[in-house]
This record gives C-alpha cells, structure tokens and sequence, in this order.
C-alpha cells in the first residue's frame, strides 16, 4: 500500500507554500517595509540612549528576536491562508463542474422520462388498435358464419360490424 504524506492530508502544495512564504518574507523586510522603518527607529533611538553597549545589544537582540518570531509567524499564517484560499477555490471549481454534469444528467433522464411516456403512449395506442382490429375480426367472422349458413344476419349485427370495420379503416375524406 503507498504511504500517505501529511502532505497529501493537508493537501498543501510545500513547494508552493515555501514560494508563497518566501515571497510574503521578501516584502514584509524589505527596505520600504515596517520592519525595516522600525529596525531603523531602533537604531536610531538605541544611539540617542545612554545605556551601556552591553544592555543596548541585549534590548535590540530581544526586540530583534520577538520581531523575527512574529515576522516569520505571519509570513507562514499567509501562506497557509493562500494554500486554504486556493484549495477552496480548486472545491468551488469542482463543484461546479459536478453541478453542471448532474444538471446534464438531470436533463438527459428528463428526456428519457418523456421519451418512456411517448413509448407508452404508443404501445397503449397500438394495444387499442389490436383490440378494435381483433374485435372486427370477431364481427366479421360471425356475420359470414350466419350469412354462409343460411341464416340472416340481425341488423345491429350488421352495424357492429361496419362500424368496427370504419373503426379501423382510414377515412379518405
């Protein structure tokens, strides 16, 4: 069975998210950035003081580490927040793209569903023209078995028999 990276669980692209951090890095120090302005404030103010080099070097190192720590924290919570921005917007696409092809589907059975009703339709027609042709058939039959034996056939016999004749004959008006 292949391993699962924690990669592929996150689903984060690392090479993108190193890009992406380095890039938010590059900006947030450099030399027009707040971080620079506020190095250079220090600086400046540092030298104004009059504090032994010893707690000069002590107080930048501090200020300097804790900006490094919260630079470095914010550079990495973009970088994941565009990884999450993309990801989501990667679903969104897919679910768009899924939505159209069960909207096709949808489509495609609703036209199955009216071309069953139409098959039906045709099959209840031609079950009604086997009936009206079969019960001809019978009349038919009957009315020759009087006629062929002698016997006169009744007059509505007669009829039920023209009419279902015409029933199933088509009119040339």
């Amino acid at each position: 069975m292949a391993e699962i990276t924690t990669d592929q669980i996150l689903n984060l692209d690392s090479a993108k998210l190193v890009s992406d951090y380095k890039t938010i890095e590059s900006s947030m120090v450099d030399e027009n950035s707040i971080y620079a302005k506020t190095i250079n404030f220090m600086t400046e103010e540092f030298n104004k003081s009059n504090l032994s080099p010893k707690d000069k070097l002590t107080l930048q190192a501090n200020l300097l580490s804790q900006m490094s720590i919260t630079l470095t924290a914010k550079a990495v919570d973009a970088a994941l927040q565009m990884q999450q921005v993309a990801s989501q917007l990667n679903l969104s696409n897919a679910e768009i793209e899924f939505n159209k092809a069960r909207t096709k589907l949808v489509e495609a059975q609703t036209e199955t569903e009216k071309e069953k009703k139409n098959a039906v339709l045709r099959e209840i027609a031609s079950y009604d023209d086997q009936l009206r042709i079969k019960e001809a058939d019978n009349l038919t039959n009957a009315v020759f078995a009087h006629a062929s034996g002698g016997v006169t056939v009744p007059a509505d016999m007669m009829t039920k028999m023209l009419n279902a004749i015409d029933k199933i004959t088509p009119n040339n008006e």
